[in-house]
């Protein structure tokens, strides 16, 4: 029987609504139907979330971190800044001291009632930077990784879209600090597992010695989903939590460079749970912040177009994946289109600038043809190369080895 310890950034349940917490809860479920293993899980919740947990469904061992009190809120986000300034450390600025406090500890008292994991699985870049203590603790289990993105490419990105100078440096100084941390981390456990094969090859140029392989991520495929020819509204979507900067700056950018543009006719529509009040903001005749939506397949089924101009983030974009699959055409950037090796111009349009977004929209009414084309190659492009139970089955060998 195989002991596998996961220690995760956040916990993951089913319905579930951010990305990684649905590729950690696939994964994590997948792995636990195999009887020769039994699989104990530790992470970090926010207390609303606590309720929705499923682990005891699934009889899975778990155990739980979240703020307790006011009080406990108060110290964290104290924690949380005082951390950031903490950018030479060995966590390059981006854990929390609580976090490495709660896991060294909880480390340590199942070691001292006798438990010791084959292997250890580190879940999310700031769990991967505590590999260190992991190792100094159970010296004997395997130590595996799954980045869900490149952390540092992310950074990178927030610091060329900073105005301010001095932020600009802070994010810098930060980038180059975390690229060292994330790569010496790499380098220090026994394997790595990306989400898409660009951040495998990125890691690879930037020096990781360590085995690795790209995983499939799980999205919610669409591929059953049947569209007309031809789409008689002019709504155009975009979709993700919009609690989260990448997306609520990626949906201004649209609504502020774009829409002012298009024809009166056409309406954006951008869903997602917990928008923040300045995208709630620009809502308007034409701009509609929908919210949380219990089933987004309608969207897709009856929407024109679905856009990402994302200008922040990386790693795979899961939104992407899904709107691909669904055959609704899609129109996204570098960015957004990261990690997929979709070709432009015949399963998406790719799309830079403001002119490039109106001129591909204009394309696409006054083009019957290529509406039909790019849902059909698309839907042909998922079913062709995203096929993540065949992704699982390398993840569970590799695990079981």
């Amino acid at each position: 029987m195989k002991k596998i310890l996961w220690i995760a950034q956040v916990v993951t349940y089913d319905g579930v609504a951010h990305a990684g917490g649905q590729n950690f809860n696939f994964y994590l479920k997948k792995l636990n139907e195999n009887p020769d293993i039994t699989i104990r899980t530790v992470g970090f919740a926010e207390r609303n979330d606590l309720s929705r947990l499923t682990y005891d469904k699934y009889h899975i061992e778990n155990k739980v971190f979240c703020e307790e009190s006011e009080v406990g809120k108060l110290k964290g986000k104290c924690d949380s800044i005082f951390s950031k300034f903490l950018i030479f450390n060995r966590y390059a600025g981006i854990v929390k001291g609580y976090k490495i406090n709660k896991i060294k500890s909880y480390l340590r008292e199942i070691r001292k009632m006798g438990y010791a994991p084959d292997c250890i699985i580190l879940h999310w870049t700031q769990i991967l930077l505590m590999e260190y203590h992991v190792k100094k603790i159970f010296p004997e289990s395997k130590v595996v990784a799954i980045e869900e993105d490149v952390t540092f490419l992310g950074l990178k990105r927030r610091a060329g879209q900073e105005k301010n100078i001095l932020k600009k440096i802070y994010y810098y100084l930060g980038y180059f600090c975390l690229k060292y941390r994330e790569i010496s981390s790499i380098n220090d456990i026994d394997f790595v597992f990306t989400t898409n094969r660009k951040d495998l090859e990125l890691l690879r140029q930037k020096g990781i010695r360590t085995s690795a392989y790209a995983l499939t991520p799980f999205f919610h495929n669409m591929i059953d989903l049947c569209r007309s020819k031809r789409i008689d509204n002019h709504n155009i979507i975009y979709f993700g939590a919009m609690s989260r900067e990448q997306n609520y700056l990626s949906a201004i950018w649209f609504i502020k460079n774009v829409m002012p543009f298009l024809d009166k006719k056409y309406h954006f529509f951008v869903i997602g749970n917990n928008p923040v009040p300045l995208l709630k903001s620009y809502e308007s005749e034409r701009i509609h912040i929908v919210g949380y939506v219990d089933d987004i397949r309608p969207y897709f089924k009856e929407s024109f177009c679905f856009v990402a101009p994302i200008i922040l983030g990386a790693g795979i974009k899961i939104k992407v994946l899904e709107a691909l699959s669904s055959g609704i055409p899609v129109l996204t950037n570098e960015i957004g289109i990261e990690g997929i090796n979709a070709k432009a111009g015949k399963d998406y349009i790719y799309c830079k600038e403001p002119k490039d977004y109106m001129e591909a929209i204009e394309k696409l009414e006054n083009n019957p043809r290529l509406f039909t084309e790019l849902s059909s190659n698309a839907k042909r492009f998922v079913e062709k190369e995203l096929d993540y139970e065949m992704s699982f089955k390398m993840f569970e060998k590799y695990l079981l080895q």
